[in-house]
């Protein structure tokens, strides 16, 4: 909420420069639609900045909708500056009208950007959320296997467990429904490798089943790609 409020604050401080200009200048037709273009920069960029904040989640990709929002109210501005400028000091007045596309220019190629930008964001976020529940299993038996390690004081054990972890931590996280039951048999040695901590000798085959069982899975895991 906070940022939210600072950054209507830098609008609202936007809005009162842009519009003391009327009192610096003569108001000419010109000066007019480059302070209309100007308050819709200044309106896209705090849509654009609201729309960053409200979907922190999708960061970094959504920080490129204000990067975009405040490339073209600078470039708005200058463009502006320039023809205003120069008609003001009577060096040349551009005809309003081609003022006026230029600006519509600058504005639809920006939009353009900005919607390409959000849509782009907006599918990385869903592809995120399809590929969350296929990495899920993986990372959940890697947590499952290293909460093992400290449920047993044999060093060697220990080691073997350790480079199961670290062989599951390496392994390719998506899962498909081709290596469900590959994966099933690995939960069920995670199960009996839990029940046979007493027993490192029991232990160690069990971790021996469980390693060649996770690198049959790598590999159909290869092969399904």
């Amino acid at each position: 909420m906070k940022d939210k409020k600072n950054v209507i604050i830098i609008a609202a401080i936007l809005v009162i420069v842009v519009s003391l200009l009327f009192l610096t200048v003569t108001v000419t037709a010109n000066f007019i639609i480059a302070y209309i273009f100007a308050l819709i920069g200044i309106a896209g960029l705090l849509l654009c900045t609201f729309t960053m904040l409200n979907k922190k989640g999708m960061y970094p990709w959504i920080a490129a909708l204000p990067s975009a929002a405040l490339t073209y109210l600078i470039i708005e501005i200058i463009v502006s500056a320039v023809v205003v400028v120069l008609e003001q000091l009577f060096v040349f007045a551009l005809p309003f009208v081609w003022f006026i596309v230029i600006h519509a220019a600058l504005l639809a190629i920006f939009s353009i950007r900005i919607v390409m930008l959000r849509g782009g964001a907006e599918h990385i976020e869903k592809t995120g959320e399809k590929v969350a529940p296929k990495v899920q299993h993986i990372k959940s038996l890697q947590a499952d296997i290293e909460l093992l390690i400290s449920q047993t004081d044999d060093a060697a054990l220990q080691t073997k467990i350790k480079a199961l972890a670290e062989m599951v931590r390496y392994s390719d996280p998506m899962s498909a429904p081709e290596l469900a039951p590959l994966e099933q048999q690995l939960a069920i040695k995670v199960g009996e490798l839990k029940a046979s901590l007493a027993d490192p000798e029991k232990a160690a085959i069990v971790i021996g089943v469980a390693e060649r069982i996770l690198e049959e899975r790598n590999k159909k895991c290869k092969l399904l790609k």
